[in-house]
């Protein structure tokens, strides 16, 4: 069977080493849908050559230069013409039947604008597979549901094995002047009325290996320091506790001052810390020191072993 509903996008960058793999498992789909491949200027043209093993399932681009990883992503969006877009990394694996679950889902939900699956996380080089450890909402909702489950649990929102409507992605693109996150930072800032739909199956390996980006120690600063600045604004924007509020607000302002020369110069990219802090001063005064004492408080269970989202 074939859908003219769906695109599967795959953004690459130099890493050839899993790419094959990935590709197979969007083109082996049960049913077949289009695909997309956008090579971020590589050096070499290794993506081109096994791209062009499938000259008529698979449309390859090639950027002249390297224009940044999120900048690539924004343009396979814009290669897609079909109502949905799904973003595959180059890395990971999606089940057989993914299409076709969203596909049946769709079918019953014909305003359906988020559809997302659970997935497995692949561990290389050993291919140990462990279930995917963050909390996430499933079933039918909204994306009120999807953010105050993350106000209240922490983020979980499984960008890896996700379908988007494509007008989406344009209306919310992705962040390109920072790094770290940014599917959240697109996602988590869509409209609340959006139509979601989370089935809770395993249809994709998100892999980790040595070469991961994620790996780098400024990049996990980067995205803590992420994590946190997004649940503090959806805290500020939904109606629940204050003691919810000052605990993200508090977490985003002790990984601030903690790493304040890495932090400060980071920050000058994104206001939205700034008018995180300015709302602190006037709103939220009497609580700012709160948030402070109730962020180590979070911090320190964690580093002890606890969940940071309990």
């Amino acid at each position: 069977m074939e859908t003219d509903l769906v695109t599967i996008v795959i953004p690459v960058f130099e890493r050839v080493d899993f790419f094959e793999e990935a590709l197979k498992s969007a083109l082996n789909q049960t049913t077949q849908c289009h695909i997309v491949v956008s090579d971020n200027g590589s050096s070499h043209d290794n993506f081109k050559i096994i791209c062009d093993k499938y000259p008529k399932r698979v449309e390859y681009h090639k950027n002249t230069a390297n224009i940044g990883m999120f900048p690539n992503w924004n343009r396979c969006v814009n290669y897609v013409n079909t109502p949905y877009v799904m973003i595959l990394g180059d890395d990971d694996i999606l089940s057989p039947d993914f299409i076709e679950k969203f596909l049946g889902v769709k079918t019953n939900l014909p305003s359906l604008d988020l559809f997302y699956s659970n997935y497995s996380i692949l561990y290389e080089p050993n291919k140990i597979i462990e279930n995917n450890p963050l909390p996430n909402y499933w079933g039918l909702g909204t994306m009120k549901d999807i953010k105050y489950y993350a106000i209240i649990h922490f983020l979980g929102f499984p960008s890896v094995s996700c379908v988007c409507r494509t007008e989406l992605y344009k209306q919310y693109p992705f962040e390109e002047r920072i790094h770290g996150c940014n599917d959240w930072l697109s996602i988590y800032s869509f409209n609340n009325d959006i139509q979601t739909f989370g089935l809770n199956e395993k249809l994709c390996k998100y892999r980790k290996h040595s070469k991961s980006d994620t790996k780098r120690s400024e990049m996990r600063l980067i995205m803590a320091l992420n994590h946190f600045l997004i649940l503090s604004k959806l805290s500020l924007q939904e109606d629940v506790s204050y003691l919810v509020k000052m605990k993200w607000i508090g977490l985003l302002h002790l990984c601030c001052i903690t790493h304040k020369k890495f932090v400060y110069k980071y920050l000058e990219k994104d206001s939205g810390y700034k008018n995180i802090y300015s709302l602190l001063k006037t709103k939220y005064t009497f609580l700012y020191n709160l948030s402070v004492v109730l962020g180590a408080y979070h911090m320190a269970k964690s580093r002890m072993g606890l969940k940071l989202w309990e």
